[in-house]
């Protein structure tokens, strides 16, 4: 998704990275609503990406016992990835 991860950070026998503590709640709870993208696809198949759909972030989060600040990195999460999305495309 566009997000830089030093070198040292990747082992070379697994696709594993490093995720600092301070980022793991963002990072699941990002996760955790991984499926709730609103799309749409033209005709050829490209794929125009909308954002996330709010109202399905919003229960997925409450469910799961994310807070309020779970949700602001959620979308912290999704402006960086609508940049990279944009820029593939």
């Amino acid at each position: 998704m566009g997000v830089p991860v030093p070198r040292d950070a990747i082992k070379d026998d697994d696709d594993m990275c490093e995720v600092w503590a301070s980022n793991w709640s963002a990072l699941t709870a990002f996760l955790a609503v991984e499926t709730q993208w609103r799309i749409i696809t033209s005709g050829a198949g490209a794929a125009i990406w909308l954002g996330l759909d709010y109202a399905a972030v919003d229960v997925a989060l409450k469910r799961r016992g994310f807070d309020d600040d779970a949700f602001i990195a959620v979308q912290e999460m999704e402006r960086a990835a609508l940049d990279v999305f944009a820029r593939a495309g």
